[in-house]
Order: structure tokens, then C-alpha cells, then sequence
């Protein structure tokens, strides 16, 4: 199966990170623009709860909006 990665970088705690998760291609080609907005910020929601469990640090709204995504 063809997966596409995710990747969102941020700063937590002042730390540079990086988080990639793989889902199937399916995913990603040929849904809409507002589907890959959700498909976005599910990655950041997911990054989020992994900075609070990793680092017990919790994002603002403002902050996880502001978390670059890149899929390859």
C-alpha cells in the first residue's frame, strides 16, 4: 500500500520538533481542499496531544495553528 507522510515541526518547550505520521494515499489524493485543511489540522491536533504527553506542555489554539505541515 502507497502511504503519504505528514510532518509537522514546531517548538515545545523550547525544543525543535518533529513529528511524521504515514497514512494510505487514499487519504490525501483527489479530496477536496477543505478535506486536506482537516487532514492538516488533524496533524496538528495529533502533534498537540503528543507535546502534552511528551513535554506537559499544552498548545494554544493560536500556537497549533501556527504549526507548519509539509506532505510528501
Amino acid at each position: 500500500m502507497d502511504n503519504i507522510a505528514f510532518t509537522v515541526r514546531g517548538t515545545v518547550a523550547g525544543h525543535p520538533c518533529e513529528v511524521t505520521m504515514n497514512y494510505p494515499r487514499r487519504t490525501w489524493d483527489g479530496v477536496s481542499a477543505h478535506d486536506r485543511n482537516e487532514l492538516q489540522d488533524i496533524c496538528r491536533a495529533r502533534f498537540a496531544s503528543w507535546a502534552r504527553k511528551e513535554y506537559g506542555v499544552t498548545l494554544t489554539a493560536e500556537e497549533r495553528t501556527a504549526l507548519a505541515v509539509t506532505v510528501a
